[in-house]
């Protein structure tokens, strides 16, 4: 069950958070979800070929900013990313203020079919996944590529009707 989130929040070492939003969004909040996103962030929504994946880059963007920006007390639109090599964002390190290692907020989203997840903690790396369940894709040939020998024959051996559900599960 997803509740309200509480007015104040905050987080100790041993705290993650997790929040769950539709990126499947009218005009009027796309508009107000762009206004919180940086110039390049702008020029990266722009690229996009169709405008549903336009959409969600926008919301799952904004929706990212406006949460983390309730932790951190500044607006969306002031907060700064970095990029991992990956191209996974984290919050840029602000020099001037000097906070230890050990406080640093962290993050992770996935989203799949039009919902994200994010998950917040402190101090420590975070990794959350998310996954649509779509029956009509070659499951064995993306299990036989990423999963271990172990785990792609024992799903080989399961009846076909149960495949589909482990191999979401394991993945």
């Amino acid at each position: 069950w997803w509740g309200p989130s509480p007015k104040l929040l905050s987080l100790t070492n041993d705290d993650v958070h997790v929040w769950c939003a539709s990126l499947d969004r009218g005009p009027s909040d796309i508009h107000s979800l762009w206004q919180s996103l940086t110039p390049d962030e702008r020029e990266r929504a722009k690229r996009f070929h169709f405008d549903k994946h336009r959409d969600h880059f926008i919301v799952g963007r904004g929706v990212l900013r406006a949460i983390l920006s309730r932790y951190m007390e500044l607006r969306p639109s002031q907060l700064r990313f970095q990029y991992t090599s990956y191209g996974k964002p984290m919050l840029a390190e602000d020099r001037g203020q000097n906070v230890p290692t050990s406080e640093v907020l962290k993050f992770n989203l996935s989203h799949s079919n039009g919902l994200a997840l994010y998950a917040v903690t402190q101090g420590r790396e975070i990794g959350i996944d998310v996954e649509y369940i779509r029956h009509n894709c070659d499951l064995l040939r993306i299990a036989k590529r990423f999963f271990s020998g172990q785990e792609f024959f024992e799903l080989q051996a399961l009846p076909q009707r149960l495949q589909t559900e482990t191999f979401f599960d394991c993945w």
